[in-house]
C-alpha cells in the first residue's frame, strides 16, 4: 500500500490573515491518497505513523509573517519570517517530524502577521508538504 504523500504551493498574495487562521494552500502539485484539502488547508492522517512536514514562507519587504505547524491545534513548530525592518524578501522553511494517529489533522496556522503577509506566485515561494516516513 502506497504511503500518504503531499506537496501543494500558495498560488497567491494572502492579505488580512488573522491570528491562527489556517493556512490554505491552493496549488496542489502531489496529493498521494487525497490526504490534503486545498479548501479546507488540512491533512488528516488516513492511518497511524510517523509524519514529516515542510512549509516555507516568504514575506516581502515590510511585513512579516509568523506561522505554527499544530496538529489537532496543538502547538508543534514554529516558523518565522520578518523582513519588516529590510528592503528585501525573507524566506524561511521549517521541518517537523511527528506521531499521528488515523484521524488526526496537521494544519499550518498563522502566529501573528504585520504588513503585506504571505506571498505566493507561480513561482511556488511558499508551500506546505508531508508525508508518512
Amino acid at each position: 500500500k502506497q504511503k500518504p504523500a503531499f506537496h501543494v504551493n500558495l498560488s497567491h498574495i494572502l492579505r488580512g490573515l488573522s491570528s491562527d487562521q489556517i493556512v490554505k494552500f491552493d496549488k496542489v502539485v502531489t496529493n498521494v491518497g487525497k490526504p490534503y484539502s486545498p479548501e479546507t488547508g488540512k491533512f488528516t492522517a488516513p492511518r497511524d505513523g510517523t509524519y514529516t512536514f515542510s512549509w516555507t514562507c516568504l514575506t516581502p519587504p515590510g511585513s512579516k509573517f509568523e506561522t505554527r505547524l499544530a496538529i489537532n491545534n496543538n502547538h508543534i513548530s514554529g516558523n518565522r519570517a520578518n523582513a519588516e525592518t529590510i528592503k528585501q524578501y525573507v524566506q524561511t522553511t521549517k521541518n517537523a517530524v511527528v506521531q499521528m494517529k488515523k484521524g488526526d489533522v496537521a494544519t499550518v496556522r498563522v502566529l501573528s502577521v504585520t504588513g503585506l503577509t504571505l506571498h505566493g506566485s507561480n513561482y511556488n515561494f511558499s508551500s506546505f508538504s508531508g508525508f508518512m516516513i
